[in-house]
């Protein structure tokens, strides 16, 4: 459409569906964001999948340590291994799951 020129029914009906798809994402993002499971503590509002993505990474970077101090103790290392075997699983469960679905 020129300068000056009238919007024909095709521009209106574009202009139209461009603003129905602004607000159907607008919706979108909001239900992601809503979704994400919160807790509140103190008075803040903490997202618990950063907590734990946190706390997998200081576990897993603590682990030769941790794994030399209850090798003494059979059944906690017993533990340790079924936490060595989850921790990664899970970390890379979170990883996908961010990244392709939120």
């Amino acid at each position: 459409m020129g300068k000056g020129e009238m919007p024909t029914d095709d521009d209106v009906e574009s202009a139209d569906r461009e603003v129905q798809i602004k607000k159907l994402i607008d919706l979108k993002l909001k239900a992601v964001e809503n979704a994400r499971l919160t807790v509140t503590v103190g008075g803040e509002e903490v997202v618990v999948k950063e907590q734990v993505r946190k706390l997998v990474h200081t576990i897993l970077s603590a682990k030769d340590y941790i794994g030399s101090v209850v090798s003494a103790e059979p059944h906690a290392a017993l533990a340790w291994a079924g936490v060595l075997v989850f921790l990664p699983v899970s970390l890379y469960t979170m990883i996908y799951f961010s990244t392709f679905w939120c």
